[in-house]
């Protein structure tokens, strides 16, 4: 981060990088369209469990 996005030393050490997974956890992706339907956003339920491709 230092060198390539010019982060100065401070900030990048109290940085947290994300760490993406290798697999989806559907309960935790329904939060998602549970919230957009809760506010407004969307009009119709979603279910993300009927997205995720199972392996």
């Amino acid at each position: 981060m230092v060198k390539y996005a010019k982060v100065d030393p401070n900030t990048a050490a109290a940085t947290v990088l994300l760490t993406l997974k290798s697999t989806l956890d559907a309960r935790q992706l329904q939060r998602v369209p549970h919230l957009l339907l809760k506010t407004g956003v969307i009009t119709t339920p979603v279910d993300a469990a009927a997205m995720v491709v199972r392996q």
